[in-house]
């Protein structure tokens, strides 16, 4: 006889993976952008083409160059500050909530679920599958529709491994998980993580529902 899994969790993102994103993307640019600025110092002096400039043509190249360097590291300081809200306590506006009735997915701007009943397939993908990686999961209804979130923090990547095998182990231990819930097992137990899982499970409790109470330090994945 099987029975159906009723373990609740929280699955959220890998700190180490969201504070090399943060240094990478935010700390080091504004570091950058501190040093270049030093030329915007009145006793600072500005060459162009050779020749020094000083008064209103000084001012004009210096706000040209700061402009210029605006422009070309703010993309990287918005994945910066996309990251830093992941090394937040608990990370409450980055984290997968898993359960019996679906699959919840709380970003920065609100929560969304979606029941077991309504999926048809979960795919992890890797997109480029060279250079800098970057994780998506795609979960597709079975009215056709496809919903996709960001998947980085949560997937293993290292260079020089197979990200498409790792993807797939990930895939398919969603996938079980639809089963344990919707069919049922023997044991009504969840299927173990793979190795290419990376990130932080977190037990609910199944009364109160309280992700901070009941974390289950056995479950904890994060490398």
């Amino acid at each position: 006889m099987k029975t159906r899994a009723t373990a609740r969790f929280w699955l959220r993102p890998s700190k180490l993976t969201a504070l090399l994103m943060t240094l990478l993307f935010l700390v080091m640019p504004v570091l950058f952008t501190a040093v270049m600025f030093v030329a915007d110092r009145n006793d600072s002096t500005v060459v162009v083409n050779g020749e020094l400039v000083t008064g209103a043509e000084r001012e004009q190249v210096v706000a040209d160059i700061n402009w210029a360097i605006a422009k070309s590291l703010l993309p990287l300081m918005i994945i910066g500050l996309w990251s830093l809200r992941r090394l937040l306590p608990r990370s409450p506006f980055d984290h997968f909530e898993i359960g019996p009735e679906g699959l919840a997915r709380q970003g920065i701007f609100g929560r969304r679920r979606l029941p077991w009943e309504e999926i048809e397939d979960i795919k992890i993908r890797i997109i480029p599958t060279s250079s800098i990686p970057f994780a998506w999961m795609s979960v597709r209804q079975k009215t056709g529709e496809i919903r996709r979130f960001y998947f980085n923090g949560y997937l293993r990547i290292r260079l020089f491994s197979d990200l498409g095998k790792q993807s797939g182990e990930v895939s398919d231990w969603l996938l079980q998980l639809k089963s344990a819930y919707i069919q049922g097992n023997a044991r009504g137990s969840l299927p173990p993580e793979p190795w290419g899982l990376i990130g932080k499970k977190v037990m609910l409790e199944e009364s109160g529902l309280n992700p901070h109470a009941s974390a289950n330090r056995s479950s904890v994945i994060e490398r």
